[in-house]
């Protein structure tokens, strides 16, 4: 039976009803046949009230309702918000979403864009004038459904660990138990639902061993990978690294205590993403059966090291400045350049950048062991841009744009976190004075002075990142209005790609295509870097050219520069060749010193340009690099 008695009537009167069905699973757990399920209710309601031509556009897939970045939502989002969608229909509302802001905003935005919307279980038509109430109380519905069920995970959850179960993703040194092995008891104690591999304990000895002699790690990664250990069917590159090993030697479990929830997760309303942090109360259950050391000695380990055993808690120690930063998130060029040999990501390192897959941590499986420099790049990017602004004033305008809005958007975000800082801030100062109060009293003087101490280090990192941000917004002074950032184009572009993440977007949006391509000059082995790189925007003007002179597509420009500081003799080869041709014009020949005359470049410069050029000839190339397509013979500097 339909919802309302309104009828569906096409947009285009003379053609078919466009529709989308919108289907969803939660969890890999569930069916997918649940969607084809859906899909089918859908069918046979339409089919019940709306006899016309129809084109349906089936859009499902397995994630989270609460997330904001489906492909398949953005896609519905997409089509109602060009107005070419009469009807969006679902069985019901939270497989559009689970949170009800965001289904309320879907809602509306349709309705806003003249598209119908019927959720069938939930009796909802926004063509019917009372949909506002149908659509709150689906909403109060569905979203009552959040908590309740998160609550009923946790607990049944927590009973399970205590009875050996929520076994995920086991460590190196154990492995995951079927339920008929567990309710056996030969492996251990019964319904555990992991056990110890005894083959891994004198592998795991040694570890200690040689943690406790040398106090390093990275030799004993070294030697892990080097004897081929694999370090587990969790670990996804299939080698150690050094916060793996870490991770293993301070998890209790190797002194037989299992741990469970030792991270906490708090939904970002906004995105339906996920905040990680630690819980300082996390669930313990002893099984000795599961040690491959006694706590003692795991102790000694730990001490040599200086590490604690993870209980959970936070580890006191200085806060990462990229802590809590994405990685996706780095300033330019980071995150944007790629091998030219195997397509890997060029790494950021300090003051240059790599090739991940070159690095020993991930086996060097690539030979292109070339550094670029990053400030030289992030200069040339922009010297090249500023180049573009003088005869092409639309990009300027697209250019000033960017930066004033990442301007607005840092100062915001600035003023929205120095709130949020000045309020714990004043939270931790009376934390600390109950606690000295505390303390004073005779109170139970070990954990009072480790909480003080925590409170303390936690003003001392919002005070430092308070000074972060107040130098970062110095960067910003003078650039007050969109005008003064066209005035100083060359500051403003110059400070945001040395700082901003938002402003480094923008450039990979410019610059979707950056690799680094390894080149070596004719007469030397050492391997250098070059960056190739292709502009792409709709703002470039009609008639283009490159930087050979040469016409370029309207749409795109091909770059190509040089990471490095060519020798003085490859510098020399243009003016060489310009001097010899002038004499040639006037039938004579030139001599070397009389071209240190008229150049004041050294003489011993154009001999050895000379001697370039006719191995440039005899290469057959008018390029002074060879760009590397295979491991070089000879390479200075590689090892």
């Amino acid at each position: 039976m339909p919802i309302t008695n309104v009828p569906l009537i096409p947009r285009d009167p003379n053609g078919k009803l466009v529709v989308v069905v919108i289907g969803r699973i939660s969890t890999p757990d569930q069916n997918k046949e649940n969607i084809d399920a859906s899909y089918r209710v859908v069918k046979s309601y339409l089919a019940d009230i709306y006899d016309g031509e129809m084109d349906i556009r089936f859009l499902g897939e397995q994630a989270s309702g609460m997330l904001t970045d489906r492909s398949t939502i953005r896609e519905a989002e997409d089509l109602v918000n060009r107005g070419i969608v009469d009807l969006v229909i679902s069985e019901d509302l939270s497989r559009i979403y689970r949170n009800p802001r965001h289904q309320y905003n879907f809602v509306q935005d349709a309705v806003d864009a003249g598209t119908r919307l019927i959720c069938i279980g939930d009796n909802l038509d926004t063509a019917d004038e009372n949909w506002e109430v149908s659509m709150g109380t689906a909403a109060l519905r569905h979203g009552l459904l959040i908590p309740d069920t998160r609550r009923r995970i946790r607990r049944t959850a927590t009973d399970s660990f205590h009875k050996g179960g929520q076994v995920t993703k086991v460590k190196y040194g154990y492995r995951k138990l079927t339920k008929e092995e567990a309710a056996s008891g030969e492996f251990g104690p019964e319904g555990l639902r992991m056990a110890k591999v005894g083959e891994c304990t004198p592998v795991i000895h040694e570890m200690r061993r040689r943690l406790m002699k040398d106090r390093m790690v990275a030799p004993v990664v070294d030697w892990l990978n080097d004897e081929g250990i694999s370090p587990g069917p969790y670990v996804k590159k299939g080698r150690w690294s050094r916060s793996g090993l870490k991770e293993l030697m301070r998890d209790p479990i190797l002194s037989g205590t299992r741990m469970f929830r030792d991270t906490l997760y708090s939904p970002i309303f906004k995105t339906g993403k996920h905040r990680r942090s630690k819980n300082p109360q996390p669930e313990f259950e002893q099984c000795p059966e599961l040690a491959h050391m006694t706590l003692e000695e795991q102790k000694s380990m730990l001490d040599a090291m200086d590490w604690t055993l993870n209980k959970g808690e936070p580890v006191d120690a200085p806060r990462h400045p990229r802590a809590g930063i994405p990685r996706s998130r780095s300033i330019w060029p980071g995150q944007s350049a790629t091998c030219a040999i195997c397509t890997g990501r060029m790494y950021v390192m300090g003051d240059h950048m790599r090739c991940e897959k070159s690095l020993k941590i991930n086996g060097k499986a690539c030979w292109n062991h070339v550094q670029a420099p990053v400030e030289l790049t992030r200069t040339l990017t922009v010297d090249w841009l500023l180049s573009q602004f003088e005869r092409n004033p639309a990009c300027r305008e697209a250019f000033v744009d960017a930066a004033w809005e990442t301007i607005q958007l840092a100062r915001q975000r600035s003023r929205q976190s120095q709130g949020t800082r000045r309020t714990e801030i004043n939270s931790l100062e009376k934390q600390t004075k109950r606690l000295v109060d505390a303390i004073s009293e005779g109170g139970e003087l070990k954990t009072l002075v480790e909480a003080l101490a925590t409170a303390e280090n936690r003003i001392k990192e919002l005070q430092s990142e308070g000074d972060d941000e107040a130098e970062i917004a110095a960067e910003f002074q003078g650039l007050n209005s969109r005008d003064e950032v066209n005035s100083k184009i060359d500051e403003a572009l110059r400070t945001l790609a040395s700082s901003s993440f938002e402003f480094a977007e923008t450039l990979r949006r410019y610059f979707p295509y950056f690799v680094i391509q390894p080149v070596q000059a004719l007469d030397t082995g050492q391997v250098r870097a070059r960056a190739k790189l292709r502009f792409v925007s709709d703002i470039l003007p009609e008639h283009t050219t490159g930087e050979k002179g040469e016409p370029e597509s309207t749409q795109e420009i091909e770059l190509v520069w040089d990471l490095f500081d060519p020798p003085v003799h490859i510098q020399a080869i243009p003016v060489y060749l310009e001097l010899k041709a002038k004499a040639r014009k006037k039938g004579r020949k030139i001599s070397l010193k009389k071209m240190q005359e008229i150049s004041g470049i050294n003489f011993m410069a154009f001999k050895r340009a000379g001697a370039y050029i006719r191995l440039m000839e005899q290469a057959g190339t008018d390029d002074p690099y060879i760009e590397l397509v295979e491991r070089p013979h000879n390479a200075s500097r590689w090892r």
